[in-house]
Formats: structure tokens, sequence, C-alpha cells
């Protein structure tokens, strides 16, 4: 009977908690402009090993809506063993605004794509960085869309979606109601100012703010999280804010990940920061863990009414913020999918956040 009464305190935090994220999700920002911003925008993206996929990112590139004498495109090579390099080169050939190169930064106790990152910040001449990633496309509004929000100078960061094309499969369902719940949940901590998630692949920030945290010195030595540790330290470190934005014409596209080994780790690398959380995001994710653990575990005891209940009501809150986000980040054919979805997700995600804190990797491809 001990682990009902640890479901039913679990289960209150664990609902409680998604109705905050599904009344906040749906606030609005509301920022005031003291000036038009008319800064020089810096687009940076780092690949390695990318020649499958890079082309449509480039041609992309090349459809933005937006004066050329306002932006520039930084490509960073981190030692690609293909062609993504010569690709690269064959665009900026192309483009009098394009700049490519190799990374030169040797210092192996920075980790994964941090060095290319940090090296290719260096190079960008621009006011505000604007990233994307090489499998990923960009929509021809995608700068004004994102940068807009630096009108208001108190403005450090925008974080924006990241949808994953639509394909075929039970996974590939998983991977875009990955992406809309990941979104929600960004844009309901965005808007107290505190953001659980950021994503690489649609992120945009004022390049003096990556220098006045130091850059990723504090987390060098971590692989993954890129987007994630930039985030924290901004949150933890200035008073800058952060927006999220929600328009369709800011959505960068990203392509599926095929089911495999690949995938597998790639979903270990994504969810294995949750020892690095600030403490009140820890504790969620804690509870939300002993709250799947205490459910599994009460079906034990043979007394059933009580998980049967939770499961109930579990169903029916989680749909609330996962309505809300499909809504906003247009996919609403993935409700159909709910129920099922509903089962397999929570299963990824929780395997994949605990053994990838726990077995943390060491490359970023």
């Amino acid at each position: 009977m001990i682990v009902n009464y640890f479901l039913i305190i679990s289960a209150s935090l664990y609902f409680i908690t998604l109705m905050t994220i599904y009344f906040l999700a749906g606030k609005r920002t509301k920022l005031s402009t003291e000036k038009k911003f008319n800064g020089f925008i810096s687009i940076l993206v780092c690949s390695k090993n990318e020649e499958s996929v890079i082309k449509n990112l480039l041609e992309s590139l090349t459809r933005l809506i937006y004066p050329e004498d306002k932006y520039e495109v930084v490509l960073i090579d981190d030692e690609s063993e293909d062609n993504t390099f010569d690709i690269m080169r064959e665009y900026v050939k192309k483009n009098a605004n394009w700049f490519c190169y190799r990374n030169q930064i040797t210092d192996k106790s920075i980790k994964g794509k941090k060095r290319p990152i940090t090296f290719g910040i260096e190079k960008c001449k621009g006011d505000i960085i604007l990233t994307t990633d090489a499998d990923c496309i960009v929509p021809r509004g995608w700068i004004h869309s994102m940068v807009k929000f630096f009108d208001n100078e108190n403005v450090g960061m925008i974080l924006g979606h990241s949808p994953v094309r639509k394909g075929r499969g039970i996974i590939n369902k998983i991977q875009r109601f990955d992406a809309v719940c990941e979104s929600i949940v960004a844009l309901a901590t965005s808007n107290i100012n505190k953001p659980f998630h950021s994503n690489g692949r649609n992120l945009a920030y004022r390049k003096k703010v990556f220098y006045e945290v130091g850059g990723y010195e504090d987390n060098k030595h971590i692989a993954s999280g890129d987007d994630f540790f930039l985030s924290k330290s901004i949150l933890e470190k200035t008073n800058y804010k952060f927006v999220y934005n929600t328009s369709p014409d800011s959505f960068v596209i990203t392509e599926p990940e095929k089911f495999g080994i690949k995938y597998f780790f790639q979903q270990l690398r994504r969810n294995s920061k949750a020892f690095y959380l600030p403490m009140d995001y820890f504790l969620f994710a804690a509870n939300a863990f002993l709250f799947h653990l205490f459910l599994l575990l009460s079906f034990l005891t043979g007394y059933v009414v009580i998980p049967v209940v939770c499961l109930a009501v579990k169903f029916l809150i989680e749909f609330l913020p996962v309505y809300r986000g499909v809504k906003i980040f247009q996919a609403t054919d993935l409700i159909k999918y709910y129920p099922i979805l509903w089962v397999l997700y929570p299963i990824v995600m929780i395997t994949s956040a605990f053994i990838g804190s726990i077995f943390r990797l060491s490359s970023w491809r």
C-alpha cells in the first residue's frame, strides 16, 4: 500500500506541473521596443560528415529573403572525412556573403560541437548569431522572423521550433511528437524567462552575450548540449530575456533519423543532461521518473484502483499541453495517433534519459 501513497503524491505533483505548462504555453510575451534592430546577422552552421544532407540546407539558405549586405553565412567543417567541405566551397564561390572554414581549434578539452561553434563565432562578424544544422531546411523568412525580437535590447536569446519532416512509420511520428513536446515545454518555460530546453537547429543570440557568459568554458568537457548549456549560462549569469518564436515563418525543418543504432545514440545524446538541469527542473524530471516508476510498481500490489485512476487522469491531462502544442506548431495530424504515442513516447524518453545521463557520450557525431 505504501507504493500507492507515493504514487498519489508523485501523480499530484506531476499533474500540477503539466497544467502549469498548459497555461504558461498559452501566454503571449509582450515586449517593448526602444529602437528598430538594424544590426548585422551571422548565420553559423557547423558540420561534420554531412555530405548526404548539407546541399538541401545550403539551397534553402540561398533562398532567404533578407538584404544581402545585412547578413553573412559562415560554414564550419569539423574534420569531416567525406566531401562536406568541398560542397561548402562550391556554394561559397557562388555567394559573395558566404564563407567557409575548417575548424582550427585543436584544444581537445573543448568537447564535441562546442569546439567548431567557438571557432565559428570567432569568424562571425555579426551582432547576432543565428544557428542551424546541416540536416535542416530553413524557411525564406527565417532571418527576419527570428531577429525582429532583438528590437528590444533586453532580449539576449530567441528560441525557435524545429519540426521533423513528416514521413511514414511510427518512429517518424515519435520524432515529430517529441519535437512538439519539447517545444511546448520550451515555450511555456520561456514565458517565465527560464527555458527548459533550447534547440541549436533554430536559435539566435547576441554575439556579445556568448562572450559575456564565457562561451562554453563552464561545460566544455561535456560533448553534447551546446544549445542547452548556452541558454543555461545566459539564464544563470545575465539578466537578458528569452523569447520563444512561434511564428511558422521561423520553423526550421529537420530530417528524420532512420531507426537504428544512430537513432538510438542520438536519443541518448539529446536526453543525457538531466543532472545539469536547474534544481527545480531537475526535481520535476525526477518526479516524472518516480511517478512512472510508482505507477508500474503499483500494478504489482494487487490493488489496481488507484493506478488505473492515475492512468486515466494521466491520459487526459497530458493531452491538454499536447493539443496546445500541435495547434501552435502545426502538427494536428498527430492527434489521431495520440493513444499509441502516449504509450510509446514515455518509454523512449525515460529510458534514453536514464541511460544517457549515466553513460555520457563523448562525441557529437
